[in-house]
């Protein structure tokens, strides 16, 4: 029987989302579960997970979960090292999970490089699946606290170039959800390792229904409905859509249109000074204007804040990762509206060819950061309801197209070949 070593951040059992662990967490645990469908069960599974203070090392749908490591903390690849080599060295494949918080700040990622030596001196095959990709610090500042060009800047983004070219020369594959993730990568060296599999789509069961989610969420049925879902970030554009919704609403007498903010904080990020002070102003700014900011929401509420939508924004500034609140979008077969940085989404060779099929044009989804192309495609889609029904489709055959059966057969025959 195969063997699977798994490192990354997971989920408490009998869960998929929560607030405990980093978004890396479902997703790996969708991947996992997959790829035991894939394999027909005839894989092992062992997964080294985070410790968690409400939850325990336990096996559950056939997968295994050590909760041996502990977030920010510099023992961790120390700690991993030790117990790779105790019990698992006759797993010859090591998949790590990966993005940059999951193991506490970015200083506690300076030992990963040589870590990653340390298992291949140890006859390891190593996936890596990487969930960001970020050549240049400056992308994201203001989203850590660090200012264009400073000291800090240009440091991280050294530290950034080793690392990435350390991934290249040590993994013996890459895993990344989108093409444009993959040609960063060549900044840092040949790509050829480097394999695209797109970000899978869940599936919901029992969902109710949109007039039912309004009901329970008291939405007046007459209201457009927009959600933005997921933690609060700076390079989200949380705080560009409230302003951008504030500015046309002072203006715009017909039907409402409700900005629901579905989520909150992120947890990880509180004890910091310029995330507290920005969450904040950006609290203040949509209590003035009437934008709901649900807090945290729980996995069992997802579906009532999905069904209740009328469309599904993702104001992003810029693009390092694949967003699952997007996928969940598709499992809703919900509209949905992205910003321009966000462009490479569409170019992917799926929806690429769906769109064209649908004759759904790019203009139709993207929005430039400013009030006014914002507004141009919100009312494009609003007004346009065969365009909403054709966006609709687009999103279905998403569902289908990368249901989670459809990638972990995928990630499978990547893991055995």
């Amino acid at each position: 029987m195969d063997k699977l070593l798994v490192i990354s951040s997971y989920p408490k059992r009998l869960s998929v989302h929560g607030n405990s662990t980093v978004g890396v967490a479902s997703y790996a645990k969708n991947t996992l579960i997959g790829i035991k469908k894939a394999a027909l069960n005839k894989i092992n599974i062992t997964v080294l997970a985070e410790k968690l203070p409400d939850d325990t090392s336990h096996t559950q749908t056939g997968i295994t979960v050590r909760r041996v490591w502990e977030r920010n903390s510099f023992m961790i690849f120390l700690n991993l090292i030790k117990e790779i080599a105790s019990n698992y060295k006759d797993h010859k494949t090591v998949v790590i999970e990966f993005e940059l918080s999951m193991f506490g700040s970015i200083f506690h990622l300076l030992p990963l490089p040589l870590f990653l030596l340390i298992l291949r001196l140890m006859r390891k095959k190593i996936i890596f699946i990487n969930h960001q990709v970020i050549p240049n610090i400056n992308e994201i500042g203001p989203h850590i606290n660090i200012s264009d060009h400073s000291f800090t800047s240009i440091f991280m983004n050294f530290g950034l170039r080793l690392f990435y070219t350390s991934i290249l020369a040590l993994s013996s594959k890459i895993i990344v959800f989108e093409d444009v993730l993959k040609s960063r990568f060549a900044a840092f060296g040949n790509t050829r390792k480097i394999k695209v599999i797109p970000h899978g789509v869940e599936s919901f069961n029992k969902l109710p229904t949109k007039s039912q989610s309004r009901k329970t969420l008291s939405i007046p049925k007459s209201e457009f409905v927009i959600v933005c879902f997921g933690y609060i970030a700076w390079y989200k554009g949380t705080d560009w859509l409230i302003h951008t919704m504030s500015e046309f609403q002072k203006n715009y007498r017909g039907k409402k249109i409700k900005l629901i903010i579905a989520g909150g904080p992120n947890p990880y990020h509180m004890d910091k000074n310029y995330y507290s002070h920005y969450i904040e102003n950006l609290s203040r700014e949509a209590k003035k204007n009437g934008v709901t900011i649900t807090g945290f929401v729980p996995q069992n509420s997802i579906p009532l804040y999905y069904q209740a939508a009328d469309v599904i924004i993702l104001p992003y500034r810029t693009f390092m990762s694949a967003s699952g609140p997007l996928s969940i979008a598709f499992s809703f077969k919900k509209p949905f509206l992205l910003a321009a940085p966000l462009k490479g989404v569409l170019n992917q060779t799926d929806i690429h060819n769906l769109m064209g099929d649908l004759r759904i044009s790019q203009n139709s989804l993207l929005f430039k950061p400013t009030t006014k192309d914002f507004k141009r495609v919100l009312f494009n889609l609003k007004n346009k309801k065969q365009l909403t029904k054709k966006i609709q489709l687009l999103s279905s055959k998403l569902s289908q197209m990368r249901n989670w059966d459809v990638v972990g057969a995928r990630y499978y025959e990547e893991l055995i070949n």
